[in-house]
């Protein structure tokens, strides 16, 4: 037997807003880390060899790590927001077949 599901659907659709927001925010992450990279490596090749030290290597690749480091964060987070996009889309299309029955079965009552 059929149950209504309007509140589970209800929640699936406030869970997407908010996937959805947090993708635009893991858009917009990854947007300013490259835009950090480019920044970076522009800087790398403006500065003269001559005024480079030995640290400064150092201190470059340590900024490489941080950023390789942030990219995957980002992208894993990225892909974790896609998998609950799809988790969630597809417990709403369930409910949304349920609930169509419940309703019909209700409405046949009625009559």
């Amino acid at each position: 037997m059929a149950v209504c599901r309007c509140a589970e659907k209800d929640m699936c659709q406030r869970d997407l807003t908010r996937l959805s927001k947090a993708s635009g925010f893991t858009g917009d992450a990854a947007s300013d880390d490259s835009e950090m990279n480019n920044n970076l490596n522009d800087g790398k090749g403006n500065v003269p060899s001559s005024f480079t030290s030995d640290k400064e290597g150092d201190l470059l690749s340590s900024v490489d790590d941080v950023h390789n480091e942030m990219t995957d964060k980002i992208s894993g987070c990225s892909s974790e927001i896609s998998e609950a996009v799809s988790r969630v889309q597809s417990a709403y299309r369930a409910y949304c077949f349920e609930d169509a029955i419940y309703h019909a079965e209700e409405a046949l009552k009625g009559h």
